[in-house]
């Protein structure tokens, strides 16, 4: 599972350099912002009910939450697209002025594939059938991109991403079909209305609280996409969608091989001596190894996106180079918060996570308004993130028994890479230029990566006493 889902987030970064050359930022804008409402809408859709699925001892129970989900996401989704139409038909010029322009009636589309997908995948979740959600998982991200670039290279007169996207949730969804089938046949023979109401009173605590998690978690997620859509920066949000694919991939990298890791030894080991050596190791090996090379790509950020994607894109690395800094400190950070649930502290989490997307929107929404540029917009996000995820680590700190000194030691180590990198990227600059002091570059901060392991920097060995209570 976790190699297919590997697979599946490589496929857009190996499509990306051809992608780039055929649809310009601006078409990339219009994408990210129609896929990002489509998955708000989805959340909405589902109310979160599909999470239940896996939950019930009977299969008749578990058939009841996910036909109930079904219903509901083909309710909402149909609702939408009749408003929509109703406001082409009674306020043309009103619905026209959408930033989407006709790309809003895709929304819904894509939602309720969205949201037939997330069933799928949860009812085969329940029946433990990983190697299908790894293969729907891949073929999703290779139907996207297979229809996008032939689209593209065609010279189609409409936006291909985005129908590349709509195929892509299409062949997700059409990957589960023989399981939705057997639920949609299930659902007509037996459905009744008292049934469903009971099912939805039982799992009433997912749209209580997981919708609202969910539905902000991705609208903070998103929302600078959208504002600089609004605000007629369609383009650059283009060129801040691919700038955060490519810096987030080392880091869904590291959390999905090391979550499962983490979670397993902390449920069994967290407060022992053994598990704090353990993640001392961990932590110390991942800010070792990732920060010198995310150092390195914002240093050459435009040269390396404008010579992979093309010159069009240089602007993209300057986001880049920005997203790069809290993702030094995410690299730790999002395979640890697993350290909440383990101790059951899942409201420290919630309460952080909502007060960072509140304060984030609040400082993209101040600048942007205040006809502030793209640019500054982003950077305070990106300072709100790195505030985020360094409040998050001495949290986890804290309950991890691990002591502020050894965190104060790990964030230090950090900045110090941060400064040797940069440092080394300015002296190979002065002597080098073009690809061979990128190169040069490159293996500075590899060596770089290499003496800080040696001299195991960043955390050391911590007291720790067993956790009671």
């Amino acid at each position: 599972m976790g190699a297919g889902t590997a697979v599946a987030q490589a496929i857009p970064l190996a499509a990306g350099p051809l992608l780039t050359r055929l649809y310009d930022p601006y078409e990339f804008g219009l994408m990210t912002s129609t896929v990002a409402l489509a998955l708000l809408l989805s959340v909405v859709a589902t109310a979160r009910y599909e999470l239940a699925i896996v939950l019930p001892e009977s299969e008749r129970d578990a058939w009841a939450v996910a036909g109930a989900a079904t219903i509901l996401a083909t309710t909402v989704c149909v609702a939408a697209m009749a408003l929509i139409v109703l406001a082409e038909i009674a306020a043309p010029a009103m619905a026209g002025s959408s930033r989407l322009g006709p790309w809003i009636a895709a929304v819904p589309a894509i939602a309720w594939l969205m949201a037939c997908g997330q069933i799928g995948n949860c009812i085969a979740n329940r029946a433990r059938d990983y190697p299908r959600m790894a293969a729907a998982a891949i073929l999703q991200q290779a139907a996207a991109a297979a229809v996008a670039t032939l689209l593209g290279l065609a010279s189609a007169p409409f936006n291909g991403l985005i129908v590349g996207r709509l195929a892509g949730h299409a062949t997700y969804a059409a990957a589960f079909w023989r399981r939705m089938r057997g639920l949609v046949v299930e659902r007509t023979r037996t459905w009744t209305f008292a049934e469903s109401r009971q099912v939805c009173r039982r799992y009433r605590q997912f749209p209580q609280y997981n919708l609202p998690y969910s539905l902000i978690g991705s609208f903070s997620r998103d929302f600078l996409v959208l504002a600089l859509t609004y605000r007629h920066y369609a383009d650059a949000a283009g060129l801040y969608g691919v700038a955060r694919m490519v810096v987030s991939a080392p880091v869904f990298f590291v959390s999905s091989t090391l979550t499962q890791v983490f979670f397993r030894e902390a449920s069994e080991q967290i407060g022992t001596p053994a598990f704090a050596a353990l993640i001392a190791r961990m932590v110390r090996t991942v800010a070792c190894a990732g920060t010198p090379l995310l150092a390195w790509m914002a240093y050459w950020g435009t040269e390396i996106f404008g010579g992979v994607f093309g010159t069009g894109w240089q602007p993209a690395g300057t986001y880049a180079a920005a997203l790069c800094v809290p993702a030094s400190l995410h690299l730790i950070s999002s395979w640890t918060t697993r350290t909440f649930e383990v101790c059951q502290q899942q409201r420290r989490s919630f309460l952080l996570q909502m007060s960072s997307d509140t304060l984030s929107i609040l400082v993209v929404l101040v600048l942007l308004l205040g006809g502030r540029p793209p640019l500054d917009a982003v950077i305070g996000y990106v300072a709100c993130q790195v505030a985020y995820h360094v409040i998050c680590l001495s949290l986890i700190f804290g309950l991890l028994k691990m002591g502020w000194a050894v965190l104060s030691r790990l964030l230090a180590s950090v900045l110090g890479m941060w400064i040797a990198a940069w440092l080394a990227g300015a002296s190979v600059g002065a002597v080098l230029e073009g690809p061979a002091a990128i190169l040069v570059h490159l293996v500075c901060v590899a060596a770089i990566a290499a003496a800080m392991l040696r001299r195991g920097a960043g955390v050391s060995k911590p007291g720790v006493t067993r956790r009671t209570g």
